[in-house]
């Protein structure tokens, strides 16, 4: 089976959802970063779909929210609720 690799998201859709949510992890509340001061940097931005893609979730913005790199580790691909 061959691997797909998927387009980046575009920057524009990105900073959309950046302002959007705020500048905050809507899971946490924290305020986070489009860039990482240091490797692992748990205060940096993640793009994140609510429904992940592998379980039917689409790349629209009404699917897509600001997470923690921690908030989105813990997610994992199970849907928040």
């Amino acid at each position: 089976m061959e691997y797909l690799r998927r387009k980046p998201m575009p920057f524009k859709v990105r900073k959309k959802i950046f302002i959007r949510d705020k500048q905050h992890c809507v899971k946490c509340g924290s305020e986070v970063a489009i860039f990482a001061k240091y490797f692992g940097d748990p205060n940096v931005a993640e793009i994140d779909h609510v429904i992940p893609r592998s379980k039917g979730g689409s790349d629209l913005e009404d699917n897509l929210q600001l997470l923690c790199l921690l908030c989105n580790r813990r997610k994992y691909n199970h849907e928040v609720v």
